[in-house]
């Protein structure tokens, strides 16, 4: 079978980073200034518009880009209309990014060349060229096209999209192709993004005109009651001086803080600004996010991101449907349908009456604005304590399978061996609190660390370390399974899973438990973790350590014990970092992973009855 690597270079009147591929793609302004392709191991040839057709393109089996939901969007959009080119069917795309991040390398181009040290790196002196190229600039007597299209500028283009090229193929034979299974999952990915969600588009408009002059009235305020000194709450560190200067000294200005200030009822103008800074903490970007990337049909397309976790779970792009702003108290009750009419009718002190924050309202609206096509129910499905029963199940804890077979509430089993008699949900909220805290913070390996992390911010904790330790305790006590217990001879699946993933290493065996198994990828560079699924989740480069452990032996002598050490990608440092991995951070990852891959499951069942998926969240 034949391979094409290809990559397109585009120009547009739409900024793809506000609006999308799919969106940029089916702009009339889009077009290609260049194709530069490379057939198999033959050399790299270069197409632009006024050439003959890359015929030898079009008969290819596979054609493999990177992030190629761009390049068959533009082959579609553009490349049929202008050029009278031919359809390509859809299951002949394949993409190396989809198959770098399976791999647990980053997605952009430049930094899995980086990552992976490849000879052929992504040209970021001609990338400046390209993006210069991509873009509308000034008409002017010397430029009357409106376009960056001098020779210097092309050539360097041509030659940039070329050195593109060079770089997906080398990459492409380093983390080579996703297996069928993930092949199928890439694909139904790219299906749902295909096919986008309905949005009301007057309802987000009507979002953008309310909050564009509730921001500018409040700002204005804001600017007479500091005396000119800060103009708007985005001024942290000004707002923070003015703040400290009239009397309300404030660690940081989060949102948890400024509730806390807002409670103690500052007065005058120091209690007006922190009001206002309340007021406009709420985000309602996304409102004008669903603008800027809606098509002409009235769907926003491009939502997801194939693999965007190292477990395989997606992750959110543009309007970033995966971290929605949950309901507060007080718009619980709130009916959706009902929250959207009153936005519709456009009046933002109508708002403040209503629901006493009008930002907060337009922020809650984000959900709503997505709505059913018309003939369409929009339904959502949704796991119950998924993640705590693939734990149990992965571990054997047949106990804890138990409570769910039954029907009864974790949350409450825990909390009543926790407080030594019966809670249930509605007469015993408090114990069901710290019933469902220990459930989240201990199940990998967490203790007073994990239990901070989930506990709500900006309030003072009714439980001590001490308290939380003896939590963690008997959460184990009750796990034995999962934690492991001395005196019963069960190793528990965090030690089985830790011992397992060591072993492999240092033998380079493959070695199986709980129905996973750890072995080195014949390529070389990575540890795969095979999970009962069949899929594999990847470690880069691992290797055992003698670490030392955050405890001491009762004398005060530190503690070693050999963790497994592997190299993982951090965005915000764009560069490759050591992590330690034990029992419980295995756990995590093999849990949420096999989570991840039941989800799939479903999806696919879903889609064999006809039922069209439109968004997941993990």
């Amino acid at each position: 079978m034949s391979t094409v690597t290809l990559d397109f270079e585009t120009r547009s009147r739409v900024d793809i980073k506000k609006a999308g591929a799919y969106r940029y793609a089916a702009d009339p302004s889009t077009e290609v200034l260049c194709l530069s392709y490379q057939i198999d191991d033959q050399p790299i040839k270069t197409w632009a518009p006024g050439l003959p057709k890359p015929s030898a393109v079009f008969g290819a089996d596979i054609l493999k880009a990177h992030n190629a939901v761009f390049e068959r969007l533009i082959w579609h959009h553009v490349c049929q209309r202008l050029y009278d080119w031919p359809a390509v069917d859809f299951d002949r795309w394949r993409c190396t990014m989809a198959a770098a991040f399976y791999r647990a390398i980053p997605g952009k181009l430049e930094k899995a060349a980086l990552a992976l040290g490849l000879t052929e790196q992504k040209d970021m002196a001609g990338n400046k060229f390209g993006l210069a190229a991509s873009k509308p600039v000034k008409v002017t007597e010397k430029n009357p096209t409106g376009w960056r299209e001098d020779l210097e500028t092309m050539e360097r283009v041509y030659l940039y999209c070329a050195q593109d090229v060079r770089a997906e193929h080398e990459l492409d034979t380093v983390v080579g192709d996703l297996p069928p299974g993930e092949l199928a999952v890439w694909q139904l990915d790219q299906r749902i993004n295909d096919r986008g969600v309905q949005i009301d588009v007057a309802a987000a408009a009507a979002c953008v005109n309310i909050t564009a002059g509730v921001k500018a009235k409040l700002h204005g305020e804001l600017e007479t009651l500091t005396g000119g000194a800060v103009k708007t709450v985005g001024q942290i560190q000004k707002l923070k001086e003015w703040l400290a200067a009239n009397g309300c000294e404030l660690s940081d200005l989060q949102a948890p803080t400024i509730e806390g200030a807002l409670a103690e009822n500052f007065p005058g103008a120091v209690g007006r600004v922190i009001a206002i800074k309340h007021t406009l903490q709420s985000s309602t970007a996304k409102a004008q996010t669903f603008l800027d990337c809606v098509g002409a049909d009235g769907r926003v397309r491009g939502l997801l991101q194939y693999h965007g976790a190292a477990t395989g779970r997606w992750a959110g792009r543009l309007v970033q449907p995966q971290n929605f702003k949950r309901p507060s108290k007080l718009f619980e009750d709130v009916d959706g349908n009902t929250l959207i009419a009153d936005i519709l009718y456009g009046d933002a002190e109508y708002l403040e009456m209503v629901y006493s924050n009008t930002n907060e309202a337009v922020a809650h609206a984000v959900r709503p604005i997505i709505m059913a096509a018309e003939g369409k129910t929009l339904t959502a499905g949704d796991f119950s304590a998924i993640e705590a029963v693939v734990t149990a199940a992965i571990a054997g804890d047949e106990r804890k399978l138990d409570v769910f077979r039954a029907g009864l509430d974790p949350y409450c089993v825990f909390a009543e061996a926790v407080f030594g008699y019966p809670v249930n949900k509605k007469e015993h909220p408090i114990e069901r609190t710290v019933g469902k805290m220990g459930e989240l913070s201990f199940g990998f390996g967490g203790g007073v660390g994990a239990w901070r992390n989930f506990e709500p911010k900006g309030k003072e904790s009714p439980h001590t370390d001490e308290d939380i330790d003896r939590y963690k305790l008997m959460w184990r006590k009750q796990h034995p399974h999962i934690a492991g217990d001395h005196e019963l001879g069960i190793t528990g699946l965090w030690r089985d899973l830790e011992e397992a993933a060591l072993a492999a290493i240092n033998t380079g065996e493959p070695q199986s438990t709980h129905g996973v198994t750890y072995y080195a990828d014949p390529k070389g560079g990575w540890l795969g973790c095979r999970l009962a699924s069949g899929r594999t989740i990847w470690y880069r480069e691992p290797r055992v350590v003698e670490a030392e452990m955050p405890w001491t032996y009762r004398n005060g002598d530190p503690v070693f014990k050999l963790q497994m050490e592997y190299w993982a990608w951090k965005p915000i440092i764009g560069g490759w970092v050591p992590v330690r991995a034990w029992g419980g951070h295995l756990t995590e990852n093999v849990v949420q992973a096999t989570a991840r891959d039941i989800m799939v499951e479903a999806m696919f069942r879903v889609e064999e009855f006809d039922h069209e998926i439109v968004l997941t969240v993990h």
